[in-house]
């Protein structure tokens, strides 16, 4: 089942403390891409990107929605 953007924004709304490593993980846990990101809280994707980006170890990638990251 496809995530809404009114359900990533309720998710982020109910949880504001999280961190970028922990925004990533649901990310990748309910395939949410960096553009599904992006439309939901209004932000470029290219800056949802590199903020997942940065919580990545060197070398390593990751797959959000149909990106990797």
């Amino acid at each position: 089942m496809a995530v809404t953007s009114a359900q990533i924004v309720d998710f982020l709304v109910t949880n504001p403390d999280l961190t970028d490593a922990q925004i990533v993980k649901a990310m990748e846990v309910n395939g949410v891409s960096p553009a599904q990101m992006a439309q939901a809280v209004g932000l470029k994707e290219g800056d949802v990107a590199a903020r997942a980006a940065a919580t990545i170890p060197n070398g390593q990638t990751i797959t959000l929605g149909d990106t990797v990251v």
